[in-house]
């Protein structure tokens, strides 16, 4: 997948976010992560790589990628982010905290918020949910592609003008 991404990307302006996973790898050299990491999809990631954790013998071009990948993107009109922000905070508080923009990766504490006290809405994904989720600004397009279970399944995208939601279901069911 990493290479199809890096090929697009020749061809067309993109963005790349970090998700926990990709932070998982990234530190994958602490224990602790680690553990977690291959509980959550590591040992897949390493024997896609035919490599092992001691090794890591991943592609310079896919590690740079991995490294590369933004905590968050800012527009205008909406910011975009792996987990989600504090629904406490406004962004540009949440943006002068380090520990703050680390919690872009896990939040989860604004699913159950309506209202937040952010400046505009929100792209989020990470929790898998049954239908993409669109609250006053918030908008979760995590619909669980990779769980075949009743109710998920689907891979979500989102025209941001029209709001359009756009959803494939996940091939491999």
């Amino acid at each position: 997948m990493v290479e199809r991404l890096l090929a697009f990307k020749e061809e067309q302006n993109c963005i790349f976010l970090r998700g926990n996973h990709e932070q998982m790898l990234l530190d994958s050299s602490i224990p602790d992560v680690a553990k977690m990491w291959l509980k959550n999809g590591g040992k897949e990631t390493l024997a896609s790589y035919n490599t092992t954790l001691k090794e890591m013998d991943l592609p310079e071009t896919h590690l740079k990628f991995y490294k590369n990948t933004r905590m968050y993107y800012d527009t205008p009109d909406y910011f975009f982010v792996h987990a989600g922000l504090s629904p406490n905070k406004t962004i540009a508080e949440s943006l002068k905290s380090r520990e703050d923009v680390a919690r872009f990766l896990w939040e989860r504490s604004h699913l159950n918020n309506l209202d937040t006290s952010w400046e505009k809405p929100i792209v989020f994904g990470h929790t898998p949910q049954p239908q993409p989720i669109r609250k006053p600004q918030m908008f979760g397009i995590d619909t669980g592609c990779v769980y075949n279970k009743l109710g998920y399944g689907k891979l979500t995208a989102m025209t941001l003008t029209e709001e359009k939601i756009i959803q494939q279901f996940c091939l491999d069911n």
